[in-house]
């Protein structure tokens, strides 16, 4: 394990508030994901749900992201 730089080894709010940005940022390229996956679904004519079920799901997907 690398040490961190300005002391995050011993400050650990610093430390939880890195981590909080990894879990966000992680949870954001998931969402892109998902949007693009259903884009392509939506391109190809391959999509399971109909637009005006699947957009609720998105925006509340969006919703749920930006609460944590």
């Amino acid at each position: 394990m690398q040490p961190r730089p300005f002391g995050f080894q011993t400050d650990d709010a610093l430390f939880q508030f890195e981590r909080l940005l990894n879990v966000c940022q992680v949870r954001f390229l998931l969402f892109i994901l998902l949007a693009h996956r259903i884009e392509l679904s939506f391109y190809f004519g391959q999509l399971f749900l109909s637009r005006s079920e699947f957009e609720p799901l998105l925006l509340k997907a969006l919703l749920v992201l930006l609460e944590q």
